[in-house]
């Protein structure tokens, strides 16, 4: 028999090759498909879960709480009660509600296309807000009816939902849990407060499931720093915004005397503006240009900024650079606060330590000094007490460690008419 010639062993080898990265292919296609068809099957058809971020769940006040089913109309999907929905249990449902939409057994329900305002590109349903809103009046009537553009400005993460409902109450809708503005745009005060480390947060300027059960009180304002601190930064507290009914209200500059910095107005600040220029001071917060104060419905009318201003700076000993985080582009010196500062622990040891990062931030209008509060027993009698200063603006009287960051409106006073240094 005479042998196979060599090109025809080749051909068959190649052939057999061929065959063999095939079957290989195949079987490597059929694999990727089982797998992503298990994926698929696995899918739940709620939103992605890194959605429920963008949802303000509320609480656990309602009577139906924590029984395993979400009694909140807001939702749709298998983890829903089967009994009758009531509006009385939007937002009141928090435990059971997130638990279901985390796990994939809810949706939003976003409603129908009916709305007059639908498919225009803007979100009119006024349960939620963001800027994937329209910026035209909002109406009760497109309640659940405008889903499309809601739909897609949710999933683009331009919306949160908030608490209306249908014939539900009014007002400006609950900001998401710690959303907006980093910590260091929020004086916590200190922890003067009787009710102070019990872990709720008794601070009025705050809502979410965090905030104590019990009536709320104006002198517990900045006075449980701790508890309102920790809650924040768990996520379970937002700066309380309140509505705009104010007369200055979406004109653009923040008019809530409890704020300061750059994104306020620069006219006179009224009391009877405090929680009634929610937009204007939310945008101005989210974007860094403002920091929440010390003020309280008929409490005292915060301080404003005294950073901004080159001949203020000439009153501050900003020392030198010798802290390890100097020149980072943040001020670590705790005796300033404002969005010019970092977002870590402030340490005492960085007093007077980071001065490039703290003297610019003060100078861009960044960092106010940190005057504290008036918790003092000589706190408003027209002399500072406070010993982080000098000048003639002083007290003759001795010094007392305590009265540290208690002396606040004496010394802002005469430390911007030029009669304090800080040291």
């Amino acid at each position: 028999m005479s042998p196979t010639p060599r090109a025809a062993v080749a051909v068959s080898a190649l052939a057999l090759a061929v065959f063999c990265g095939a079957v290989v292919e195949a079987t490597d296609a059929f694999a990727k498909d089982r797998d992503r068809n298990d994926r698929v099957s696995r899918t739940p058809k709620a939103e992605p879960l890194s959605l429920a971020g963008a949802i303000d769940f509320g609480d656990d006040a309602s009577q139906w709480s924590n029984d395993g089913e979400c009694d909140d109309p807001r939702f749709v999907g298998p983890g829903m009660t089967n009994t009758i929905l009531l509006d009385e249990d939007i937002m009141h449902d928090a435990t059971d509600c997130r638990l279901a939409y985390e796990a994939g057994q809810l949706s939003v329900n976003f409603g129908d296309d009916s709305g007059d305002w639908s498919n225009d590109g803007e979100c009119d349903d006024p349960r939620f807000y963001g800027p994937g809103m329209t910026t035209t009046v909002l109406l009760e009537e497109d309640i659940l009816r405008d889903a499309t553009d809601c739909r897609i400005a949710f999933e683009a993460g331009l919306l949160t939902l908030g608490r209306a409902g249908g014939g539900g109450g009014g007002g400006a809708p609950t900001p998401p849990p710690g959303g907006g503005g980093p910590m260091h745009q929020i004086d916590f005060g200190d922890d003067a407060s009787q009710w102070s480390n019990d872990g709720e947060c008794d601070d009025p300027r705050f809502v979410g499931p965090g905030m104590t059960n019990t009536i709320l009180l104006d002198e517990d304002i900045m006075h449980d720093a701790t508890d309102c601190r920790l809650a924040y930064e768990a996520g379970q507290l937002s700066v309380n915004f309140g509505d705009d009914s104010g007369d200055w209200s979406n004109d653009g500059e923040c008019d809530d005397p409890r704020f300061y910095g750059p994104g306020m107005t620069t006219t006179v600040l009224l009391e009877e503006d405090i929680l009634r220029d929610a937009t204007d001071c939310r945008i101005a917060f989210e974007a860094g240009l403002l920091t929440l104060g010390r003020a309280g419905g008929g409490g005292s009318t915060p301080p404003p900024p005294s950073g901004g201003g080159g001949n203020l700076a000439q009153q501050i000993d900003f020392g030198d650079d010798a802290s390890q985080w100097s020149n980072d582009g943040e001020c670590d010196d705790p005796r300033f606060v404002g969005p010019g500062m970092t977002s870590t622990v402030l340490l005492e040891e960085d007093i007077r330590h980071d001065a490039t990062d703290c003297r610019t931030a003060y100078e861009a209008g960044l960092l106010d000094v940190n005057f504290g509060d008036d918790a003092s027993q000589w706190s408003n009698d027209g002399e500072c007490d406070d010993p982080r200063f000098s000048g003639p603006g002083m007290t003759n009287t001795a010094l007392l460690a305590e009265d540290i960051l208690h002396d606040a409106t004496d010394c802002r006073i005469a430390f911007e008419a030029g009669l304090l240094t800080l040291k």
